[in-house]
């Protein structure tokens, strides 16, 4: 984004042809022209500070455009605040997630619980453990989030961290594998 600073007042300009004190230029100025051209007839880029959040559990803020003439920048300044009802929109995408994540991962064990009803070869022990141990996940995880009182603490259960070079999944991220229940 660019903007132009004429007697203190600053304006978003597009990067296309323009005109600027009665002269008309190309689009390409923005590209081919140094800093210091571009500031002789009062263009700047805007440097963008900060971020914003996902906006269904944020208020993301975004400011005018301030022009610093001690430091020639015009900065435009994003920042977020958590809404009032973030904490449960997040339990309830969260719950809709852990559902979802149960659903799919004992999908692919299914046939096995299928044949054994239909009369056919016995589920495995593995199988039915680690199939216990995903509804196991499933429900902890869940009772963890009804739980939790605070954007933070909902936040902090999808964090993973890296400790001694080797992934640490945050809880709502760490699922039984089959892998692990076969000997």
């Amino acid at each position: 984004m660019w903007a132009i600073v004429t007697n203190g007042s600053v304006n978003v300009i597009r990067q296309q042809a323009q005109s600027i004190n009665g002269v008309q230029y190309p689009k390409n100025i923005f590209n081919l022209w140094s800093k210091e051209e571009l500031k002789a007839i009062g263009v700047y880029r805007v440097e963008e500070v900060g971020s914003h959040s996902n906006s269904q559990t944020h208020n993301n803020i975004t400011s005018g455009l301030v022009y610093n003439s001690d430091t020639d920048v015009v900065v435009q300044t994003k920042s977020s605040t958590i809404k009032d009802d973030a904490v449960q929109i997040t339990k309830d995408n969260m719950m809709s997630r852990v559902k979802v994540q149960v659903a799919g991962t004992l999908s692919g064990s299914d046939w096995y619980i299928i044949r054994e009803a239909e009369g056919g070869t016995a589920a495995g022990t593995p199988i039915k453990n680690f199939r216990a141990a995903v509804r196991a996940k499933g429900n902890a995880l869940e009772l963890l989030i009804l739980a939790a009182t605070t954007f933070e603490e909902l936040t902090a259960m999808t964090d993973n961290t890296m400790v001694d070079d080797e992934l640490v999944l945050g809880v709502a991220n760490d699922w039984p594998e089959l892998e692990d229940f076969e000997s």
